[in-house]
């Protein structure tokens, strides 16, 4: 102004000092006088200080927590509002699918996994009358059985069994050391008591009773009494010849049961008896086992190790949709394996619309194709009690290659794990990797 005076400051009067002279200079210290004392402004960061300190702990608590987590996604095929897969085959497997049945089906709530334990014979006649959507058995098809198939199929093994020798002995514990000729000679009928010198040759220092022989056999032909075949045939050069050997021999002497854990059962309840059966079945019924030679010297009983040790790499086994025909997993030659393991195996046909037609819906398939990834991945974690072997990692990335071979007319199901129809790929994290 004319007189002096500062010009006020645009839109509004000049701001007085807190001095109260209006000609004074308005200056950092005047800011700092209106301002709350120092003291107060301390207390006051403080407290923002514990408020962030709270908002951060419970920031960090609720995400460990998941609150702020997206859903995973599943490759769950959509739910049907009824739908049942049916299988049948080996009887050996019937509690493991009713396990399965109990895991899976009871966790999407919405499908149903049938299984009827008749035999693999007679599984495989059902999926060849297209009567069932899967077989389970514990042989893989035979050239004769795999060139009579009407459409082709996919062949997965989801675990391993070991055949078991079980007896019944007062007095004589598990690890009786037998072996394929002895074995061979009691199912012949040429060992008929327990002291035979064939068997106290192997088990010297062991008293061994007179005791007659009483070998029993599974009634119905089937996968669990294939493996035992080939194992006698390959430690007798007359087995085939007398009993014609394979699935379904004709038995010279003994007595037959209907399944794995009937037969288990009878030689726990009968003095003398010996028979063959899952090991699984055996640990259920706690019956004695027998040791038997293995390839890589000194002998061995049934257990989780010695069978897993038989285990073949990926690498040296066929391509899931070819013939498994010839595939053996007797007498491996690795460290301390069982010598009568074999793989437990799931079949279907790789085109199930071809297959099965109109009466297989693409659901079916769909979900028919997520149990067979879900039973090869974690099937066996259902299954701890019931003594069946997981297979291998490896083993398991093969099964997924296989499964990218399923399609319902060309289109492929959930088998392709990462959905972008290319066989090979990327597959979910949520879902796939193993837990054990």
């Amino acid at each position: 102004m004319a007189d002096g005076t500062p010009e006020p400051a645009p839109g509004g009067a000049a701001r007085p000092s807190p001095s109260g002279d209006p000609t004074a200079e308005f200056t950092v210290a005047d800011l700092e006088a209106l301002l709350p004392p120092r003291t107060g402004r301390k207390e006051m960061w403080k407290a923002v200080g514990i408020v962030a300190v709270i908002v951060v702990v419970t920031l960090a608590f609720g995400w460990y927590a998941g609150w702020f987590a997206a859903a995973k996604p599943s490759l769950a095929p959509p739910c049907p509002t009824a739908l049942a897969i049916n299988g049948a085959g080996s009887a050996s497997v019937a509690p493991v699918v009713a396990a399965w049945e109990n895991s899976l089906g009871a966790s999407t709530g919405c499908f149903q996994i049938g299984y009827i334990g008749s035999g693999s014979a007679t599984g495989l006649a059902g999926l060849m009358t297209r009567n069932v959507d899967y077989l389970a058995t514990d042989s893989p098809l035979n050239a004769t059985e795999f060139a009579a198939l009407p459409d082709p199929v996919v062949t997965l093994p989801v675990a391993l069994v070991g055949i078991a020798i079980t007896y019944n002995l007062p007095g004589v514990g598990s690890g009786l050391d037998l072996d394929g000729p002895v074995l061979a000679g009691i199912y012949l009928g040429t060992i008929v008591q327990w002291n035979d010198p064939a068997i106290a040759n192997l088990n010297p220092g062991t008293s061994l009773p007179a005791t007659a022989i009483v070998p029993v056999h599974l009634s119905d032909p089937g996968g669990t009494t294939r493996v035992f075949s080939e194992y006698l045939a390959a430690q007798n050069s007359t087995w085939n010849t007398t009993t014609a050997g394979g699935a379904n021999p004709s038995w010279p002497v003994g007595v037959a049961a209907p399944s794995d854990s009937a037969l288990a059962e009878a030689v726990a309840g009968t003095i003398g008896e010996v028979g063959y059966a899952a090991w699984g079945a055996t640990v259920n019924a706690h019956t004695t086992v027998a040791a038997l030679p293995s390839e890589s010297g000194g002998y061995v009983l049934p257990s989780s190790t010695s069978i897993s040790s038989a285990t073949p790499t990926p690498s040296s086994l066929p391509s899931g949709n070819t013939s498994w025909a010839g595939v053996s997993l007797l007498d491996r030659p690795a460290s301390g394996a069982y010598p009568v393991t074999a793989f437990s195996y799931l079949i279907t046909y790789a085109n199930t619309g071809a297959a099965f037609g109109t009466n297989f819906s693409y659901s079916a398939a769909d979900w028919l194709a997520f149990f067979f990834i879900w039973a090869s991945l974690h099937g066996m974690n259902a299954t701890t009690p019931l003594s069946f072997v997981p297979i291998s990692n490896l083993q398991s990335t093969a099964d997924i290659q296989t499964l990218e071979m399923m399609n319902y007319n060309g289109i492929h199901l959930t088998s392709d794990i990462d959905k972008d129809h290319d066989p090979g790929g990327t597959y979910d994290p949520y879902f796939l990797p193993r837990t054990s």
